[in-house]
């Protein structure tokens, strides 16, 4: 009612009736109906007279209310306001559009106020005008608060209005110091008071301790009632700790934090008591709601640094408002750092605006900056920017640089402003440091290098070393880049060229008219490269990177181009293994090329071998050092002369094929090649003439040829009409079969040996690679990836290897080989017995006697010494010795037969020479024992090994020989039983296994490893000279009647 004083409103709080207080507890009278009410009304009016201000918090509680508008809310802080609120006992109210506040409120306040200003646009019935305690309206109001504070949206809420309440006319809702609370009515007919009455008792009578025990016994209604209403009770009653203890009772139960600390700060208060009254309220929403300037000022103006540093994080605010906090009390580096790490990275995030880079450059020193950037989590340039602003150096720099993702750190050149601070923080090793750093195309690396002056050639080359490869071809068609490498050495572009890739234009470019040739190393195997280095004159350079391991790559380069032709032109006869190998690389399979490709590419792959053509038939002769003995025990000479053809397409192609598998030096050593499908041959042959015995060369005769070396680097290859094969028998060109017609005496196995890849009889194996080594005929598989012809070729080139001696190779392949096995040759019939035979004669009263072969009682007595004499003729003569008792006993019988009865005494059978011959006539017959006598199956030797050798050991010719136990294990499974027929065939056959792709004897240690010698072999540059006996005259056999001999010449003409 107007003329009632507002002072005197204070007795309403007494009143009782229908008044409850609760957290914001709402009074609405609805005009008349008693005086109270009636005073309400006209203090609250009063309160609210004149015109108000905006509403505090406006713009966060209009964010959260949504479509509800509080832009029209009239609000009245402080003065008359302030005193209708302390008359009515309320901290706040509200009526119609209008509120009112006892000083400047809290969010919390600010938003509650609001929302019932929204209750009452929607209409409000409150019993008797007046808000109770705990009624809807006020739950609904503080849950609307606390949804502002906590920053959600409170707009649903506000439109389903509050729970349980019901509309009315405009009414007055407040908030009051100190409630008179009916959450606990007095029991029916009496009973104990009210919580909240008996705390406002004790607090009377200055009861600290039972007011503190009751407050400890509030619900969260009870305990906001409290706060709001009995703050000057609480003032008068308590001292500084104990009001912190009933703040922290009150907080714990669930009172408002804002209002525990109001009391406290009213009482009087320090850091110490506000800690403990703040850690009791374990609702962080309450906590963040302090984060407002008002608050703020009162904290400053209690608090020390430290102390405001410590607050900052029990309120939970975030970085940003913990930093304004402290800044407006006061703070340090440390202080700061010590926040910015204890929060999370998306608050720290929030400082990176550059509206913070003032304040803390004002804050920070350089060392101070550069953490700061670390903790901020900035990208690189901004982190550069910042340090910058403040000033840093190179050692802070580099240590931003290096954990930022590549992205970032290829920012920085972008940025001209950053690239004058590295000018200015940098010397020349700090700038290509930071380069090196910042990755990136070598165009730019060696631009900012060059602003800073670190030009020289170890800078430049350092750079690009740092640069990875795939950004190092920026260099090319840069201006400024061809500039500073136009002060280059040649040997620095050179080198700056290959470590920087790019193509053949672009290197050729920037090399400009300098010498190409040291320009080679930089070359990659494609078409662009191909085609220049030809175009340019290096061809022979090509073929020395075609014959390293991008040597497919090269072929097909050339191929893609068609430039095989333009290969061969401009090659030089090919000098060493590289270009060897090279040219044959890009030459390929010669079957895909044509005649006239393998006639050009001949003589610069062959360069010192000489080609025969068709009819170039030679007047010398070969194989005269070849001796054959008949049934009638008559001596003969033999020779040949191969009559070249021009080979066909497919046979030339073949040749070309062979040869890549082989080393150059294999080819250096054969200085005639011929291709032969016959020969003509020759024997010496006796003829009476006037009762006077005389010699001469017999009329010769056609025979197929077989591929062979025939010494002093000569090579026959065998054709068959035009074709490039060779078979077990080769049919001539007249139609007839291999030696067919030929002087039969004269065998295949006399005159060219047991050839690799033949079966015990000369005829080739079906799947190629090595002579049977068993009667039955197994194969020993050595080298089945190749045909048995491509084999033979391999062999007979390895035999011309063999004789030659190579410069820086300490000996030839044969003398390599006869050290490698222990061969010793020339050894006689006795030296053989005493090796292998330890039996004398038997006594005559118990003679050795051999039980027949066919009659068991049957018995022939012969001696020890006979035995002896007839295993040794066997592999020596293939034939049985004459006037010889075991020869006699054994006659008319088969050779398994004959062995039979010789071990039926079991002494002989015991003895290492009956063990060795059983193993070379299981391979043989008798006939064939002396040509076979190196290969013994199913006889394992123990200490060395004996043989009977047609063939060349240490010079020795048809004489038993010797070699090291160890050779035999090595090269009889590696290589075959070939290899072991002599230290010639030993090299032959390691040739032939290496180069078709097999593998080599074991290594027997220094000096003794053909894998050592095969690369001495392949690195020699060049043959020093060309061993072994040269074609030649045709000499008489030993013991020939000197004069009456018709010593034959050099030259033979065929009759």
């Amino acid at each position: 009612m107007p003329g009632v004083a507002v002072t005197s409103l204070a007795a309403l709080q007494a009143a009782g009736g229908n008044i409850q207080m609760a957290s914001w507890a709402a009074v609405q009278r609805e005009g008349g109906g008693g005086g109270g009410t009636e005073a309400v009304h006209a203090a609250a009016a009063e309160g609210v007279a004149g015109s108000g201000s905006s509403m505090p918090h406006g713009d966060a509680i209009q964010s959260a209310f949504g479509r509800h508008d509080v832009s029209g809310i009239q609000a009245h802080v402080g003065g008359k306001a302030a005193e209708a609120s302390s008359a009515i006992g309320a901290e706040a109210y509200a009526t119609g559009s209008s509120v009112a506040f006892k000083d400047a409120p809290s969010l919390h306040t600010a938003a509650h106020e609001a929302a019932h200003v929204v209750q009452q646009r929607q209409g409000v019935q409150l019993k008797g005008g007046v808000g109770q305690a705990g009624d809807p309206y006020e739950q609904h109001a503080d849950a609307v608060a606390d949804l502002v504070v906590q920053g959600k949206s409170a707009e649903t809420l506000l439109s389903s209005g509050p729970s349980g309440g019901s509309t009315a006319t405009q009414g007055v809702q407040h908030q009051l110091d100190g409630p008179v609370q009916f959450d606990d009515p007095p029991a029916a007919g009496g009973g104990t008071a009210p919580l909240t009455d008996r705390i406002r008792t004790a607090l009377d009578d200055g009861e600290e301790q039972e007011a503190i025990r009751l407050m400890g016994q509030c619900t969260p209604a009870q305990a906001n009632s409290v706060l709001r209403a009995y703050q000057s009770l609480a003032t008068s009653c308590f001292g500084n700790d104990t009001m912190g203890s009933a703040c922290r009772a009150l907080v714990r139960q669930g009172g408002s934090l804002s209002k525990a600390l109001e009391w406290s700060f009213d009482e009087g208060t320090d850091f110490g008591i506000l800690r403990t009254i703040i850690q009791a309220c374990s609702d962080m929403g309450q906590r963040r709601a302090l984060g407002n300037t008002v608050w703020r000022d009162r904290f400053v103006g209690e608090l020390g640094n430290d102390e405001m540093a410590a607050l900052v994080d029990l309120l939970g605010f975030t970085l940003a408002n913990k930093i304004r906090w402290m800044d407006e009390e006061g703070t340090s580096w440390d202080a700061l750092h010590a926040k910015i790490v204890a929060a999370p990275p998306t608050e720290r995030a929030e400082l990176r605006d550059n509206a913070w880079l003032p304040y803390f450059t004002r804050m920070c020193g350089n060392d101070e900056m550069a953490i700061l950037v670390d903790l901020l989590g900035g990208d690189l340039v901004w982190k550069l920017k910042w340090m910058n602003e403040e000033g840093t150096d190179w050692a802070a720099m580099r240590i931003r640089i290096e954990p930022a993702p590549a992205d970032e750190r290829l920012k920085v050149y972008d940025h001209a402003d950053l690239q004058s601070m590295f000018v200015s923080e940098c010397n020349d090793e700090e700038m290509i440091e930071a380069v090196g750093l910042l990755g990136g195309p070598l165009a730019k690396r060696i631009a900012w290098c060059a602003a800073e002056g670190a030009t020289s050639w170890e800078q430049i080359l350092g750079v690009i070393q740092a640069t990875p490869e795939t950004e190092r071809p920026s260099i090319y068609g840069d201006a400024g880049v061809t500039a500073v490498f136009g002060e280059l050495k040649d040997e620095e572009v050179i080198e700056a060229m290959r470590l920087c890739g790019g193509t053949a234009t672009d290197k050729l470019k920037l090399w400009g008219t300098r010498p190409i040739d040291q320009m080679l190393p930089l070359v990659t195997p494609n078409d662009d490269w191909a085609a220049g280095l030809l175009a340019t004159g290096h061809t022979d350079d090509l073929l020395k990177l075609a014959a390293g391991t991008d040597g497919a790559a090269w072929k097909t380069a050339v191929d893609n181009q068609n430039l095989i032709d333009a290969v061969i032109a401009g090659a030089s006869p090919t000098a060493d293994e590289d270009t060897y190998r090279g040219l044959y690389t890009l030459f390929g399979d010669a079957t895909a090329r044509t005649r006239p490709q393998m006639d050009a590419v001949f003589p610069k792959l062959f360069a010192q071998t000489q080609l025969r053509k068709a009819g170039e038939i030679t007047n010398v002769a070969y194989g005269t050092g070849i001796t054959h003995t008949d049934g009638a025990g008559r001596t003969y000479r033999v020779a040949k002369r191969p009559i070249p053809v021009d080979p066909s397409d497919a046979g030339f192609a073949a040749f070309f094929n062979i040869m890549q598998r082989v080393s150059r030096m294999a080819a250096a050593a054969t200085n005639t090649l011929q291709f032969a499908a016959q020969e003509e041959f020759y024997w010496w042959e006796n003829s009476p003439v006037a009762s006077t015995e005389y010699h001469r060369w017999s009329t010769p005769v056609l025979r197929d040829i077989p591929t062979s070396y025939a010494g002093s680097g000569v090579v026959t290859i065998q054709v068959y009409g035009t074709g490039a094969q060779e078979l077990g028998q080769v049919v001539a060109a007249n139609g007839a079969v291999s030696n067919s017609g030929v002087w039969t005496p004269v065998n295949q196995g006399d005159v060219v040996g047991r050839r690799a890849g033949a079966d015990q009889n000369g005829v080739a194996d079906s799947v190629g690679g090595g002579e049977d080594r068993t009667a039955t005929g197994g194969d020993d598989n050595r080298t089945a990836a190749i045909t048995y012809f491509q084999n033979h070729a391999i062999h007979e080139f390895g035999h011309s290897t063999g004789v030659a001696k190579y410069e820086n190779v300490p000996v030839t392949g044969n003398d390599f080989a006869t050290a490698y096995g222990g061969w010793e040759g020339g050894k006689s019939a006795a030296d053989f017995k005493a090796a292998y035979w330890s039996l004398t004669n038997a006594s005559a009263a118990t003679p050795d006697e051999l039980i027949d072969a066919t009659d068991p009682t049957i018995t022939y007595t012969v001696t020890a010494d006979d035995v002896a004499a007839w295993l040794t003729a066997v592999v020596s003569t293939g034939a049985e010795p004459t006037g010889n008792s075991v020869t006699a006993a054994v006659s008319g019988l088969g050779k398994n037969q004959k062995l039979s009865m010789i071990a039926s005494v079991p002494r002989f059978a015991g003895e290492k020479m009956f063990k060795y011959v059983q193993g070379v006539l299981s391979n043989s017959s008798i006939a064939g024992a002396k040509a076979n006598a190196y290969q013994f199956s199913g006889y394992t030797p123990t200490g060395d090994v004996w043989i009977y050798a047609t063939r060349n050991v240490g010079g020795h010719r048809g004489a038993f020989a010797k070699y090291d136990n160890a050779a035999y294990t090595n090269c009889v499974s590696t290589l075959g039983w070939y290899s072991l027929s002599s230290p010639v065939e030993m090299f032959a056959e390691s040739f032939t296994s290496k180069y078709a792709g097999g593998g080599v004897p074991a290594s027997r240690g220094e000096g003794k490893d053909f894998n050592t010698f095969f690369t001495q072999l392949q690195n020699s540059p060049s043959i020093e000279t060309q061993a072994g006996a040269a074609p030649g005259a045709m000499a008489a056999p030993p013991g020939a009647p000197a004069a009456a001999e018709v010593e034959p010449t050099s030259t033979i003409v065929p009759a």
